[in-house]
């Protein structure tokens, strides 16, 4: 589910069968409906509503639509596994399962090339199980800089004007190893274990801070000047982090796994630490300390 930039409408897609739904915010009802030859794993916007879409397939093929419906087609190279865009560029950036990340330029129409993990690294379309296969991709609103969470643990940042290879890697495995609610058997990093893997990226609107979210239920908040997280939260069930997102104007985060959302404060307040205060009447009250939140479960069968 995405909101288009200029905020009214929302695009939707499901599964069985294959489809995708466009809501308008001012009717709120369905503006349309479109079915798909084919699963659809990520989509973004390029443009500011529902009239430039790209979706990522399951069946290696991204599909562009228009306001009049499928509009044309292109297929990778290997399996991606999600997609992010860059506006000042026109590439769509695809981390694929082999440790490469495609650039499709959309102003040429065609692929730039790909980049790679590290300066050795050599690209096979054989590869479907790297160590460097991205999970997620985010791309600064700021500055433009991507970064692509890996199942190593490892962030790593690309800049469109320094080559193919990342500039800089943060490790997140190793911040978070000593938090979560992962199996025991689980979190043997680097025993081909993928309870650090990063499931999700988002940086905040001035592209200062970013939050990213692990297989193990743990969510890291960074500054981008340190390599030090500011802040770790549980989530306590061990469950993949499938999202995070700042809210604007609020300084709140809002990460959420198969079965809670939480909603946490991304700066800290005036108030630090937990204050104990004893009322008239004898009842104790607790100020919340610097990082409060606010916990949501969510009940039913299905995964949320």
């Amino acid at each position: 589910i995405r909101q288009s930039p200029d905020g009214r409408f929302i695009v939707a897609t499901g599964t069985y069968a294959p489809r995708l739904r466009c809501y308008e915010m001012s009717d709120f009802g369905m503006k349309f409906e479109r079915f798909l030859d084919s699963e659809s794993i990520d989509f973004q916007f390029l443009g500011q509503d529902y009239g430039k879409l790209a979706l990522l397939c399951d069946d290696r093929y991204i599909r562009f639509h228009a306001p009049y419906g499928h509009h044309t087609e292109m297929r990778i190279p290997t399996f991606g596994r999600a997609m992010g865009y860059e506006s000042a560029t026109c590439n769509l950036l695809i981390p694929a399962c082999n440790g490469a990340i495609y650039r499709l330029d959309l102003e040429e129409g065609r692929f730039n090339t790909p980049l790679i993990p590290h300066a050795d690294f050599e690209v096979s379309i054989r590869a479907h199980n790297s160590q460097y296969g991205g999970s997620c991709i985010a791309v600064s609103p700021t500055h433009q800089l991507t970064s692509v969470g890996c199942e190593d643990g490892m962030v790593r940042f690309w800049d469109n004007r320094s080559g193919t290879a990342p500039f800089v890697n943060l490790n997140v495995g190793s911040a978070v190893s000593n938090y979560g609610y992962a199996e025991s058997e689980d979190v043997q990093f680097g025993n081909n274990s993928k309870a650090y893997e990063v499931t999700s990226l988002a940086y905040d609107l001035s592209g200062v801070h970013m939050a990213i979210g692990t297989r193990g239920g743990c969510v890291a908040l960074y500054d981008m000047r340190s390599s030090k997280p500011l802040y770790v939260k549980e989530h306590q069930y061990g469950l993949p982090i499938h999202t995070v997102r700042f809210h604007h104007g609020s300084d709140l985060v809002l990460s959420s796994d198969a079965r809670l959302i939480k909603i946490w404060r991304a700066k800290s307040s005036s108030i630090s630490g937990i204050n104990t205060n004893e009322t008239e009447n004898g009842a104790t009250s607790v100020a919340a300390g610097a990082m409060g939140s606010i916990v949501t479960n969510i009940e039913g069968k299905g995964d949320f």
